[in-house]
């Protein structure tokens, strides 16, 4: 006996409303009908290009000694044939290498081509940089089964860190499901000890967080005790807690209107009890939509939005505020930015931001307003 008109219009209806958040948040969050509005920018307010920083993907801001780091591809050719990520495989015939930018000047130093780097299988490698030398001396590689996609690394000193498995698949029509459907929580994010720096150290991992969308960067937050993290394709910021057991808490979700990457935090120094400029930044393309057919593109443009949000105590809210957007034209790709101080005149908060693209030609720095 068949389904009778009115059971399979109540089933049809059940099929429409279950699919309904996820097809809007996909077509919201990939920039389907997104139309990019470059910001404008005044004068001295850039954008400057850094030279030598092709393809950098992360970049961090040491305060103490003023300095940006970022690992860049160097070769314009190289990620659009291998790089894991978009499920570029081919044999790399270059590699990249470490850079220390100096925002005063906005300069790029390699830090050399680091030797005995091993090129095969997920894993973490250590480097050591002496600030003001030209060197990164390589220490030690980190593997364990557990370290399957990693993405971003949150380490907590030299033999204690957190690295995210940003995809259960590495690859194949499985790996299109995580990235398009809200349920596919498969992503983790690992904690992985070593005994020591020697090459034959134990390594010791255990999971720490699991049933997240697309996990993706880690950062450090506003305190050594608070962690942040990313849901790429979900959108969202992730406040949190490394805990005693090694594992993770989320205390706070913060949804962006965006893809959300690699996220930083930028504390004020010239902050007052009436006016804490201090927030999270976090960068993201803004039409994914398009990224499938232009990654091997060398002359595409993708475009992207870096937003900053900060928490207002008079509302209990997270304030959101988009500091900057692209076409593609100035920086492709976004993934990472990073706020720089400028001392405050006429009462306004003002920053460098640097924003990288893991398939721009260059880093950039705009000034903006907070």
């Amino acid at each position: 006996m068949g389904l009778s008109p009115t059971l399979k219009l109540g089933l049809f209806a059940a099929l429409v409303s279950y699919l309904a958040g996820p097809v809007s948040h996909i077509v919201r969050i990939s920039g389907v009908f997104l139309t990019p509005n470059p910001t404008v920018l005044g004068e001295g307010q850039g954008p400057i290009y850094i030279a030598d920083t092709v393809h950098c993907e992360d970049v961090h801001h040491y305060r103490p000694a003023n300095l940006l780091f970022t690992a860049c591809e160097d070769h314009k050719s190289t990620r659009f044939s291998w790089f894991p990520p978009l499920g570029h495989m081919a044999q790399p015939s270059t590699r990249g290498s470490l850079h220390v930018v100096d925002p005063k000047v906005c300069s790029s130093a390699p830090a050399g081509e680091p030797e005995g780097v091993h090129k095969a299988r997920s894993q973490i490698e250590l480097f050591h940089h002496v600030l003001g030398s030209s060197t990164a001396q390589h220490v030690r590689s980190v593997y364990h089964p557990l370290v399957e996609t990693p993405n971003d690394v949150y380490a907590e000193s030299p033999v204690s860190f957190y690295v995210t498995n940003d995809h259960f698949y590495r690859d194949g029509v499985m790996r299109v499901v995580e990235d398009l459907w809200p349920s596919a929580k498969w992503s983790s994010i690992i904690h992985v000890q070593v005994d020591n720096l020697s090459k034959e150290g134990n390594v010791d991992a255990s999971v720490a967080l699991t049933g997240l969308w697309n996990n993706n960067g880690l950062g450090h937050g506003r305190t050594d005790k608070e962690m942040i993290i990313s849901s790429a394709v979900g959108g969202e910021l992730y406040v949190s807690a490394p805990q005693s057991n090694r594992t993770i808490e989320i205390q706070e979700t913060i949804p962006f209107e965006t893809v959300t990457d690699n996220p930083s935090y930028y504390a004020d120094p010239y902050r007052t009890d009436d006016d804490d400029a201090s927030g999270f930044v976090v960068a993201g393309i803004s039409q994914a939509i398009y990224l499938p057919t232009n990654a091997k593109n060398q002359d595409a443009t993708d475009a992207s939005q870096v937003w900053y949000t900060r928490f207002i105590p008079d509302t209990g809210v997270w304030e959101r505020k988009l500091l900057f957007e692209d076409d593609g034209l100035r920086i492709r790709t976004a993934s990472a930015a990073v706020l720089v101080p400028i001392e405050p005149k006429g009462g306004k908060k003002l920053a460098w931001l640097f924003v990288t693209g893991f398939m721009s030609e260059h880093m950039i720095a705009v000034q903006v307003e907070l």
